[in-house]
């Protein structure tokens, strides 16, 4: 049986353009990281969040949910001229008894925790500027933490006519967990500092307050939100890597980072052409 937990915090922030649903009876998770400002990124993350969730329970696929929440932000913005220029992210798990498949939009990621391996997996490749760069060798991971533009995504739902959506599939072993956040937490904790979190925490529980209130503590410039999906049986199939950290300073995989780390004693809610399509979009949303 899947345990799936999931918490959001604005942060620093006034207001809260994250939004999330768990459904472990679904077999369902969901982030969205909502763009355009007060009233409109919370509008479109909602908006993405409601349409994916209802067509997931009637049958549909997540990249087709996906696309029919893309063509409903379109619509409502096209109505609306105050919500001109909204989208959000998403990233979205679907589970048939331990196999799951994701998908996503945007730059809110998916981890695969193995805690008897000390190996913490990114497994989704961010829709961002940064990671265009990375991926072409142009700048190194660690250039990427630092970049002036790393916030700049390359793909919203809301934004833009056709959506390239990405897709993983895999299987959830018994010792593992899945956690899915908004880029709140990964631009205030470093992946090493999750895994030193995650390995810490005696539950999951534990582990979903630990992540948001460091990353509150450490800056909380955005909204933060996690979920962190538990359970499986037998052993795990995992989808490539994108980059892997090791808990114990392990030799890491090529174009991954890692550290040897010491162990640390470490609102919660469980259900419930040429200049580049990236200035477009830096213009669009702003500075998240």
């Amino acid at each position: 049986m899947l345990t799936i937990l999931g918490a959001t915090h604005s942060g620093r922030r006034d207001h809260n353009e994250d939004c999330f649903v768990v459904d472990a009876e679904l077999g369902f998770a969901l982030v969205a990281d909502g763009m355009g400002g007060y009233a409109c990124g919370e509008v479109a993350s909602a908006l993405v969040r409601d349409c994916v969730y209802q067509g997931v329970k009637i049958g549909g696929s997540l990249t087709q949910c996906i696309d029919d929440a893309h063509r409903r932000v379109l619509e409502q913005a096209s109505r609306e001229h105050e919500k001109n220029g909204m989208g959000s992210t998403v990233l979205a798990a679907s589970f048939d008894d331990n196999d799951y498949t994701i998908a996503w939009v945007g730059d809110s990621r998916a981890y695969l925790w193995s805690p008897l391996a000390g190996e913490l997996r990114q497994i989704s490749r961010d829709h961002s500027y940064v990671e265009s760069l990375v991926s072409a060798g142009a700048i190194t991971q660690e250039q990427a933490l630092v970049h002036p533009e790393r916030n700049i995504i390359t793909q919203a739902v809301g934004a833009g006519d056709e959506l390239a959506i990405d897709c993983i599939e895999g299987r959830l072993g018994s010792d593992q967990q899945l956690i899915l956040c908004s880029d709140g937490l990964v631009d205030e904790l470093l992946d090493s500092e999750i895994a030193v979190h995650l390995a810490a925490a005696q539950s999951p529980s534990e582990a979903l307050e630990t992540l948001v209130n460091s990353a509150v503590n450490a800056g909380g410039r955005d909204n933060i939100t996690v979920v962190i999906v538990t359970g499986g049986l037998g052993p795990a199939v995992n989808p490539a890597a994108v980059r892997v950290t090791y808990l114990h300073g392990d030799t890491p995989a090529v174009g991954s980072q890692s550290a040897s780390l010491e162990a640390v004693n470490g609102e919660t809610a469980a259900t419930g052409e040429p200049r580049g399509w990236w200035q477009w979009l830096r213009g669009l949303f702003g500075e998240r």
